[in-house]
C-alpha cells in the first residue's frame, strides 16, 4: 500500500543511496555539478505541510553567507558555498517533513542502502583487478588509482563506508552475524585502499559500540577485533597487502599524505593572523597558499577545525565549537543507544584528518536528528524551538 510514510521512507532511501554515488552527476556548471541526490531532494517539497526553520541555525547560515560573500571579494570564489547552501536545505527540509518514522524503521532503510554500496564497490574492485595487484606491488603511490563512487578518492570512501557500519552496529533487533559479516567486508576494504582514516573509523565505531546498551557482554568489541585481524589475514594471503597497511601506519609523518597535511597545518596560525576574519568557505586552501607562495593540489586543509578557523575566522570557529559543546551535551546519554548521535562524534573526531566541510552524508544524519522529535505527530511541532518561516 503507497502510503505518504512509505512514500517519505523510499525517498530517504533513494536519497541517502545517491549521495553515495557523489561522483555521479547530471550536468557540470564549472567546479560545482548537478548531481542526482540534487534532484531527488526536491521531490520531498511535495510532502512538506508547513516549513520550520531553527532560530539559531538559521543565524549560523546568514552568517556563513556574509562572511562568504565578503570573503569571496578578496580571495575569489569557491564553490564550497554552495556545498554550505544545500547542507542548510537538507536540514531544514528533513525537519520539515513531519512523518511518523520510527528509529529502528529508519535504520533498516539505511542499512539496505549501505549494502547496495558494498555490493557495488567489490563488483568495482573486480573490475579494476588488475590496478590493485599493480598497487601491492609498487605500494609507493599510497593508495591504488582506482575510480571511487564518494568524492575524494579511496581515503573518503573508506571513511564513509567505515562510518557506515554503525548503523549494523547499533542494531536493536537483528543478529550480531550481519554486523560481524559487514565490519569484516569494510575492513577488507580498507586495507585494499590501504586507508588509515578507514582502519581508524571501524575501529572507532566499534569502541563506541562497546559502549552501548545494546552490547550483549562487555568485551562484545574484542570479537569484532578478532575478524578484524582475520579479515587483515585474508587480504595478505600471497600478497604485499600486510607490509603496505602496517607500513603505511609507520610511515605516518614521513610519507607524502601525512606530509602534505603537515605542511598545510603548519602555515595555519600564520593564515589566521594574516586573515582573522574569515576568507569565505572553501578558501582556507587559498589564504595558506598566500601565506607560503606554495600551490597545492587539494582544495582543503584536511581538518575540518583548522577550516572553519580560516574560512569563517575566529567568531566562526567559537561559533562552531559551541555548537558542537551544545549538541554532545544535550545528546550525550544518546551515544549509548542512538548510531545517528554517534556517526556525529566519529565524523568530528576523524574530521581531524579530512573532510573538506558542508558533507552531504554528515547534514543528511544530522537531518535525521531533527526529525526525531517530529517522529511522533504534528502536535510536536507546536511544543518544538522551530519556528514557522512564514511569520
Amino acid at each position: 500500500m503507497i502510503t505518504r510514510k512509505n512514500m517519505i521512507k523510499f525517498l530517504l532511501f533513494l536519497w541517502f543511496t545517491s549521495m553515495c554515488f557523489q561522483n555521479l552527476h547530471v550536468i557540470s556548471f564549472g567546479e560545482f555539478a548537478l548531481k542526482y541526490y540534487h534532484i531527488i531532494s526536491l521531490v520531498f517539497i511535495l510532502f512538506i505541510r508547513k516549513l520550520y526553520i531553527n532560530k539559531k541555525l538559521f543565524l549560523v547560515f546568514l552568517y556563513i553567507i556574509l562572511i562568504s560573500l565578503f570573503g569571496y571579494s578578496i580571495f575569489g570564489f569557491s564553490h564550497f558555498i554552495f556545498n554550505y547552501i544545500f547542507e542548510f536545505y537538507m536540514i531544514v527540509l528533513m525537519s520539515s517533513l513531519c512523518v511518523d518514522i520510527g528509529y529502528d524503521e529508519i535504520i533498516s532503510l539505511l542499512q539496505r542502502a549501505a549494502i547496495i554500496i558494498l555490493i557495488a564497490i567489490y563488483i568495482k574492485l573486480f573490475i579494476n583487478i588488475d590496478s590493485i595487484i599493480s598497487f601491492q606491488k609498487y605500494s609507493y603511490r599510497g593508495h591504488p588509482t582506482i575510480p571511487t563512487f564518494f568524492g575524494g578518492g579511496v581515503n573518503l570512501e573508506a571513511s564513509w563506508m567505515s562510518i557506515f557500519s554503525l548503523f549494523f552496529l547499533y542494531d536493536r533487533k537483528k543478529t550480531n552475524i550481519t554486523a560481524y559479516l559487514y565490519c569484516f567486508l569494510v575492513f577488507v576494504i580498507d586495507c585494499i585502499y590501504a586507508s588509515r582514516a578507514g582502519i581508524i573509523t571501524i575501529f572507532l565505531c566499534i569502541l563506541f559500540n562497546s559502549f552501548s546498551q545494546y552490547s550483549k557482554f562487555k568485551l562484545r568489541y574484542i570479537l569484532y577485533i578478532m575478524i578484524m585481524v582475520f579479515a587483515l589475514y585474508v587480504v595478505c594471503i600471497n600478497t604485499n597487502y600486510a607490509n603496505i597497511v602496517l607500513q603505511r601506519f609507520m610511515d605516518t609523518g614521513k610519507e607524502g599524505g601525512s606530509i602534505g597535511r603537515i605542511n598545510m597545518w603548519m602555515y595555519v596560525w600564520d593564515a589566521f593572523k594574516y586573515w582573522p576574519i574569515g576568507s569565505g568557505a572553501g578558501n582556507a586552501i587559498v589564504v595558506i597558499e598566500k601565506i607560503n607562495n606554495l600551490v597545492y593540489r587539494e582544495d582543503n586543509v584536511h581538518n575540518y577545525f583548522f577550516q572553519v578557523l580560516l574560512d569563517f575566522g575566529f567568531a566562526g570557529f567559537i561559533g562552531y565549537l559551541t555548537i558542537l559543546y551544545s549538541f554532545f551535551k544535550k545528546n550525550l546519554r544518546a551515544l549509548k543507544n542512538n548510531c545517528f548521535v554517534t556517526f556525529i562524534l566519529v565524523f568530528v573526531i576523524i574530521s581531524c584528518l579530512q573532510f573538506g566541510g558542508a558533507d552531504s552524508l554528515a547534514a543528511f544524519i544530522v537531518g535525521i536528528i531533527c526529525m526525531k522529535p517530529n517522529m511522533q505527530s504534528e502536535k510536536l511541532y507546536k511544543q518544538s524551538s522551530l519556528v514557522d518561516l512564514k511569520q
